[in-house]
C-alpha cells in the first residue's frame, strides 16, 4: 500500500499537524482564541471552534500515525473532514481581518491546510473505492474458484 508512504506519512504533514495539534491544544486550554474569529463570532462559540480545530488536527494525525492501514484512513478522514471545514472558516476569518500584506504568509498557510484537507480526503476516498473494487474482486474469485462456496 504505497499510498499511505507516498501522500499521508510526509515530514511537512506530520510537523504541520503536530504542531497545530500542540499549540491549537494550548490555546484552547488557556482560552485564548485568535481575535480574527472573535471578531465575527462569540467567546464561547470561538472556543468551540477552537476545540474542533485541535482535536481535527490531532484526530489526522493519529490517521497519519496508525499502523493499520484501513483504519488510519478511516480515521485520518474522520479528522480531515473536520479540519478542512474549520481551516476553510479560519481562512475566513483571517482573510476579512488582514490589514497588511505581512498577514499573507499566515492566511495562505491556514488556506493551504484547509485545501491539502480536502485534497486528501479526496485520495483517501479513492482509496477506500480501490480498496472495496479489490475485495469484491477477490470474493467473485474465490467464489469462482470454490465453485459458489
Amino acid at each position: 500500500m504505497p499510498d499511505r508512504r507516498r501522500f499521508g506519512r510526509t515530514p511537512d504533514t506530520i510537523c504541520i499537524l503536530a504542531v497545530l495539534t500542540v499549540v491549537g491544544a494550548g490555546l484552547t486550554v488557556s482560552r485564548q482564541v485568535p481575535p480574527s474569529v472573535l471578531g465575527l463570532v462569540p467567546e464561547p462559540l470561538a472556543l468551540v471552534w477552537s476545540a474542533t480545530f485541535t482535536a481535527s488536527a490531532g484526530l489526522s494525525l493519529a490517521g497519519v500515525l496508525w499502523r493499520d492501514h484501513l483504519n488510519g484512513w478511516g480515521i485520518e478522514l474522520c479528522g480531515r473532514i473536520a479540519l478542512a471545514c474549520t481551516c476553510l472558516a479560519y481562512f475566513t476569518a483571517l482573510a476579512g481581518k488582514a490589514s497588511n500584506w505581512g498577514s499573507a504568509i499566515v492566511v495562505g498557510l491556514i488556506l493551504a491546510v484547509g485545501v491539502a484537507s480536502v485534497w486528501r480526503m479526496y485520495q483517501l476516498l479513492r482509496r477506500f473505492d480501490q480498496f472495496k473494487a479489490d475485495v469484491l474482486a477477490l470474493r467473485a474469485m474465490r467464489q469462482r474458484e470454490g465453485g459458489g462456496a
